[in-house]
């Protein structure tokens, strides 16, 4: 195995491992410098129309 090789897998290696631990976390870390988003501008579940109750669902 030549040294490109190496470099490539160690490369392969370490980008596997930072995705897996992203995409694996529960929740995002608290960042210092951010801002609590205010109740007034966030979407509630559910919304009440003329035509009946709608519930609003997150798609991930």
């Amino acid at each position: 195995m030549n040294a490109n090789h190496r470099v490539q897998l160690v490369t392969v290696g370490f980008v596997s491992a930072l995705t897996f631990t992203l995409a694996y976390s529960d929740t995002p870390p608290k960042m210092k410098m951010s801002t609590d988003i205010p109740a007034q501008i966030t979407t509630p579940d559910s919304v009440e129309t003329r035509i009946g109750c709608r519930e609003l669902v997150l798609s991930r």
